[in-house]
């Protein structure tokens, strides 16, 4: 079979969203400076936490990249809280607002 590539989207800018941090702050997926790594996740995901505990204990090898981790079923701030506490690092900036 033959490989197709796709490469249409290649030169197209990402979208921008903006989310709220648990420091109340706000967020955007724009990259500006260094780039950046958003990890969407689920609460309860154990392939979710299993991404977010693995990034957190090599957090050393992301020293040039703004890391955000986003809860994408809109979970509570406490409950994201509890998340980054558990699984986390305080390096990965955590969101609890998609919308």
């Amino acid at each position: 079979a033959e490989i197709k590539i796709i490469t249409s989207a290649l030169d197209l800018e990402n979208l921008t969203a903006e989310y709220t941090a648990l420091d109340g702050t706000k967020i955007s997926s724009k990259a500006e400076g260094k780039p950046k790594l958003l990890i969407f996740y689920r609460d309860g995901c154990r392939n979710c936490i299993n991404t977010i505990s693995g990034v957190s204990s090599r957090i050393d090898d992301f020293s040039g990249v703004d890391l955000y981790a986003i809860e994408a079923q809109q979970a509570a701030k406490d409950t994201v809280a509890a998340f980054q506490k558990t699984y986390g690092c305080d390096e990965i900036i955590f969101s609890y607002d998609t919308g």
